[in-house]
């Protein structure tokens, strides 16, 4: 596993088949986040958990998207 990261070799952000959220998504949750936006509102406007949300915005997940 540490071999393909650092080879970059390991899908990420939107490269993932699986995503529900692009880049620009991502952007605009952490935007609307600061502002105050509720998890629930946010989830709700993007078809996604409350949980992902949380974890978007404590940059856990998509750390590579500025």
């Amino acid at each position: 596993m540490d071999d393909k990261v650092r080879k970059g070799r390991q899908l990420k952000g939107e490269t993932v088949p699986q995503s529900k959220l692009t880049e620009d998504d991502i952007r605009a949750i952490r935007s609307a986040r600061s502002l105050g936006e509720t998890l629930t509102s946010l989830a709700t406007r993007f078809n996604v958990t409350d949980n992902n949300i949380l974890h978007i915005t404590l940059r856990r997940t998509w750390r590579h998207v500025v």
